[in-house]
């Protein structure tokens, strides 16, 4: 087992929807309307077949510290109504992002785990204080992120 790294960054994240999996499953993975969905997303290009798929790539701009940010994904990860994952590589750190959808008090309970691991220099030489400065923002983003999702499901 290798040692943690104080550069890698995991974020969990846990929110409960007042729906059953397979719509939250569909809302969480429906791309088109990420855009609309998702407060911080100012666009959505997808790249591949608009099917949500392993290999779907696309474009997602969102605000990030007060200026726009574009970052490729692709879904690395599928088990349809169950999990899936996301794969960016951005800035020197690889990205990973996975979702667990299990059915929960009548509803469903979404987990998000976000890791940020560094390959690049740049991003290894980055100081232990901006780190947490970024988890902290980060988690601020996912959560809000999960929480404009729950309203969308919520309200239908």
């Amino acid at each position: 087992m290798s040692k943690p790294n104080i550069l890698d960054m995991t974020i969990e994240c846990v929110i409960q929807i007042n729906s059953e999996v397979p719509k939250v499953f569909a809302v969480f993975t429906d791309l088109k309307n990420a855009q609309k969905n998702i407060k911080s997303i100012t666009k959505i290009k997808i790249l591949t077949k608009p099917d949500f798929q392993v290999g779907t790539k696309w474009y997602e701009t969102r605000i990030m510290f007060g200026k726009e940010a574009i970052e490729e994904m692709w879904v690395s990860k599928l088990s349809k109504n169950k999990s899936y994952q996301v794969s960016a590589v951005s800035h020197g750190i690889d990205y990973t992002t996975t979702f667990n959808f299990l059915p929960k008090y009548k509803g469903t309970e979404v987990t998000m785990i976000f890791t940020g691991k560094p390959v690049g220099w740049g991003a290894k030489l980055m100081s232990p204080t901006f780190l947490v400065l970024l988890r902290i923002k980060n988690k601020k983003m996912l959560m809000a992120d999960m929480n404009d999702l729950k309203k969308v499901i919520e309200k239908k």
